[in-house]
């Protein structure tokens, strides 16, 4: 691995890597604290848009109120390196949480689903959508009662796709809406409700269904299919979770939860469910 050679920061460990930055754990040399550093993509650290969207999305971060996102702590230039600092967070992501936790229980699903449509809906209120939604931008705490989001605004980068990694640039198709991939200036809340769905899906299944390349009608198979498999695989399959799912991830964001309360109100019906608690016998 080659690290970064900073001057304010030394390197503790390279955390990972996500869509258009490595993710590593620093240390400030002059205080000893300890951040999250996101390091732009030298691919993209050359052109002065992709600069900009990267350290706009910094700026907008920073500003939200709320206990459940990622603090932004710094973001600028760092010697030749664009970089953003955040918080160290102590947590596993989703998708880690998933893969070792699955199957998991239908209230535990609904509880998840349903911090992240709280956080959302803040979000949304003070006028920034998250645009790039997806298990690894969320992590959880061990007993499941602590959530954090990271990595809002980074719609943007929809039509660059090209310029990331193939399999970087598939994982994030599967998780965003159609409408992100035409027009994703214009996007608004109800692209997170979509991916919302997919998620939601991945923590029952631990699949994701399909992804933007595939045409409609073989997206609908898909969707039906995990449908197919859940009802098999719940002891009672509630009919509320059908719905939810349904709506969630349908192509037209007119014919979706047209807000995080309605999605909200449609979970908790999930949850309420007979034998909600289990996804096994």
């Amino acid at each position: 691995m080659v690290r970064p050679k900073l001057q304010k920061y030394r390197v503790v460990r390279k955390v990972c890597r996500r869509f258009c930055f490595e993710l590593f754990e620093v240390e400030a040399r002059s205080t000893q604290e300890r951040f999250f550093l996101k390091l732009l993509d030298r691919r993209l650290a050359t052109q002065g848009l992709h600069v900009y969207n990267f350290l706009n999305t910094a700026r907008m971060s920073r500003f939200l109120r709320n206990e459940h996102v990622v603090k932004v702590r710094h973001y600028g230039q760092e010697g030749r390196y664009f970089v953003v600092l955040t918080e160290v967070v102590p947590y596993k992501t989703l998708s880690m949480f998933v893969h070792e936790s699955f199957p998991l229980e239908l209230n535990r699903v609904a509880n998840i689903v349903t911090c992240l449509c709280r956080v959302l809906r803040e979000t949304h209120l003070q006028g920034v959508v998250h645009g790039l939604l997806n298990p690894n931008c969320v992590y959880i705490s061990d007993d499941g009662n602590t959530i954090l989001v990271d990595d809002f605004g980074y719609g943007w980068l929809a039509p660059y796709f090209s310029e990331l990694d193939e399999a970087e640039a598939n994982y994030l198709a599967y998780h965003m809406a159609p409408e992100m991939f035409r027009t994703p200036a214009r996007i608004d809340g109800r692209a997170d409700i979509y991916s919302l769905g997919v998620l939601l899906l991945q923590l029952l299944t631990d699949q994701v269904p399909f992804n933007y390349l595939e045409a409609p009608a073989l997206q609908s198979q898909r969707i039906t299919l995990s449908l197919h498999t859940l009802r098999k695989t719940l002891p009672n399959f509630p009919p509320p979770l059908e719905e939810v799912i349904l709506k969630t991830l349908h192509p037209d964001p007119e014919r979706r939860y047209q807000n995080m309360k309605e999605l909200e109100a449609g979970v908790k019906e999930i949850s309420r469910a007979p034998h909600a608690r289990s996804l096994v016998d």
